[in-house]
């Protein structure tokens, strides 16, 4: 599911600072929830308007850094995008264009990325997710992904991270 809106200015703050002017071109979309159900947002956002964008050594965008995107209503108001919280999951460089473009995706995606970096928040997902009942009813060797996709599958739940950052 694609999210467009061409009709209200897109604002977006990485780490706190504003990268709007820079704006060069963006998209996100998310699994289906049909064949995961650990729904992941992914997308790209490209930023140009100079040298001082171009990100060498991956520093001014480092992976991890949050993104947050907004739209200003009409009223002059700032609203958070459905998936406006998101992380920088890589980054490139277009020397030519003198552009940056940066994958980002939501937090599933981000710990789906270095989920060996995170296995104790993967732990947390099943305390919080999975009931007693059905981790009782199995042997856990492992707590990855892997195995929480086919724990919620079997209890018949999706997961995915809201607009505020919240699983």
């Amino acid at each position: 599911m694609s999210v467009v809106n061409v009709s209200n200015k897109i604002r977006i703050y990485i780490n706190e600072v504003d990268y709007t002017d820079s704006l060069i071109s963006g998209n996100t979309s998310d699994e289906s929830s049909y064949s995961s159900n650990i729904v992941k947002t992914t997308g790209e956002i490209t930023l140009g308007s100079g040298p001082q964008l171009i990100d060498y050594n991956k520093t001014l965008f480092p992976v991890g850094a949050r993104v947050t995107l907004y739209a200003t209503l009409d009223n002059g108001r700032l609203a958070k995008l459905p998936r406006g919280h998101l992380y920088v999951l890589n980054s490139s460089i277009n020397i030519e264009e003198r552009t940056t473009t940066l994958e980002v995706g939501c937090s599933l995606a981000y710990l789906d990325s270095r989920e060996a970096s995170f296995e104790s928040y993967v732990e947390s997902l099943f305390n919080t997710f999975i009931s007693s009942y059905i981790k009782d009813s199995f042997t856990i060797d492992e707590y990855n992904l892997s195995t929480l996709q086919t724990l919620l599958e079997i209890e018949g739940r999706v997961i995915y991270q809201d607009r505020w950052g919240w699983i």
